[in-house]
C-alpha cells in the first residue's frame, strides 16, 4: 500500500517565498517614484543687543623683564579695578592673551638700536551686561593704564527667540515658494516630506579697534553705537504632491 502524499502545502510555501522579493521591490519603486517639489526659503530676525564684549590690552615694554612684568601687572590689576567700579562681575573678566617678546629698541630717527627690550601684552575679555555703561567702563580702563582696546561686539545672551522667529519666517517663505511652483505646474502639494535648516548669527561690530591716547586725552567716555543683531535661518524643504 503506498501512502499518498499532498504537494499543496509545499506549492503555497514556494509561491510565498518567490512573491517577497517582488513585494519588496515593489515598495522600494514606490519610495523612489515618489513626486515631489524641492525648494529653499529664509527668513531673518531683528533684535536689540543686551550683552557687549571688548578685548582690552595693556602693553609695556622695557630693557629688563622684570621691570615691564612689575608694570603691566600693576597697570592691568587697576584696569580691573576700574571695570568692576562700573558693574562689570569677576565672572565677565577672563584673560584671552599674554605674550612675551624681545623687540629691538627703534632709534628717534627710526633705524634700530643695538639695545633690546622686552615686550609684554597682558589682554582680558570683558563682557558688558549693561550697556549703558560700555562706553564709560572703557574710558576708565584706559585711564587705568589699558593702551589697547579692540573687537568691540554687541550681541544677544540668548538667541533663542530670534532663531524660532527667523524659522518660522524662513518655512513661510519656503511654503509660498512650492505653492508658486505647484500652481506653476498644475499640481497640489502635500505634507513637507523632509527639511533641513542652516543657521547664522550676525553679531554687530562697532568699533574695531579705539585709539585709547585720543580719548584718555578728552576724559569722555567712548562712543560706542550698539546697532542691531539679526539671525538669519535658511531652510531646504521637500514637499510631497498629491
Amino acid at each position: 500500500m503506498f501512502k499518498r502524499v499532498s504537494t499543496l502545502p509545499f506549492l503555497i510555501a514556494m509561491l510565498a517565498l518567490a512573491a517577497a522579493p517582488a513585494c519588496a521591490g515593489d515598495r522600494s519603486g514606490d519610495a523612489a517614484n515618489l513626486r515631489t517639489i524641492n525648494v529653499s526659503g529664509s527668513g531673518t530676525a531683528h533684535g536689540s543687543p543686551d550683552i557687549a564684549t571688548a578685548q582690552i590690552s595693556v602693553v609695556t615694554r622695557d630693557e629688563k623683564v622684570k621691570i615691564a612684568s612689575d608694570d603691566n601687572t600693576r597697570l592691568m590689576a587697576g584696569v580691573i579695578s576700574a571695570l568692576t567700579k562700573v558693574g562689570v562681575e569677576d565672572k565677565d573678566i577672563q584673560t584671552s592673551n599674554f605674550t612675551i617678546t624681545i623687540q629691538q629698541v627703534t632709534n628717534p630717527d627710526g633705524t634700530l638700536s643695538d639695545k633690546r627690550e622686552f615686550v609684554i601684552e597682558n589682554a582680558v575679555r570683558v563682557k558688558f551686561r549693561d550697556l549703558s555703561k560700555v562706553g564709560e567702563g572703557l574710558q576708565d580702563a584706559i585711564g587705568a593704564g589699558a593702551n589697547q582696546i579692540s573687537d568691540i561686539q554687541f550681541g544677544v545672551e540668548n538667541t533663542d527667540a530670534l532663531a524660532a522667529e527667523a524659522r518660522e519666517k524662513a518655512m513661510a517663505d519656503a511654503k509660498a515658494r512650492a505653492d508658486q511652483l505647484a500652481k506653476a505646474a498644475g499640481v497640489t502639494i502635500d505634507k513637507p516630506f523632509t527639511i533641513s535648516e542652516a543657521y547664522y548669527t550676525n553679531y554687530g561690530v562697532s568699533q574695531r579697534q579705539v585709539a585709547a591716547p585720543l580719548s584718555a586725552d578728552n576724559g569722555q567716555p567712548v562712543p560706542v553705537q550698539p546697532g542691531q543683531i539679526s539671525v538669519q535661518v535658511d531652510v531646504s524643504v521637500t514637499y510631497l504632491i498629491k
